[in-house]
């Protein structure tokens, strides 16, 4: 069994993996300076131990928390978690239907803003007119305008 310390460092490598910085900017400095007891609590448990677990792959946890983000209107985090998802490999198009399936177990008005934050950070990565244009043409395959 690994050490709290094991546990930590191995956490803070999955949000470096994941978001290309440790501490992530979402966490932001307030939460070392007010309680670094948080930040240690994010680096041993939710990511040491929950991100690191075996069963189902990074991505597929990718996907799920950032439904679950979505379904809850967690927007600050979904932000985040979305960059981290497309940093893991999920292209956009799976985030996508991730939020069209989002409509039909978290309503409209949550997918709808889930749907925005993914044009949001796709726009800040410089992918959005590429994006546009690849769905553009599946659309078109599919035989819709």
């Amino acid at each position: 069994m690994a050490t709290l310390e094991e546990r930590r460092a191995l956490g803070q490598k999955i949000q470096e993996d994941m978001f290309g910085e440790y501490p992530p900017a979402v966490r932001g400095p307030a939460i070392d300076i007010i309680s670094r007891d948080w930040a240690e609590f994010a680096d041993e448990t939710v990511f040491g131990f929950g991100w690191a677990r075996g069963v189902i792959s990074r991505r597929e946890r990718s996907m799920v928390t950032c439904a679950a983000l979505a379904a809850q209107g967690m927007e600050r985090q979904l932000k985040q978690h979305l960059k981290g998802a497309l940093n893991g490999g999920i292209t956009p198009e799976e985030l996508i239907e991730v939020c069209m399936q989002l409509v039909f177990y978290a309503g409209w008005p949550k997918a709808q803003n889930a749907l925005q934050m993914l044009v949001e950070v796709l726009t800040a990565r410089g992918e959005l007119e590429a994006v546009a244009a690849r769905v553009a043409e599946a659309r078109k395959a599919q035989g819709k305008q």
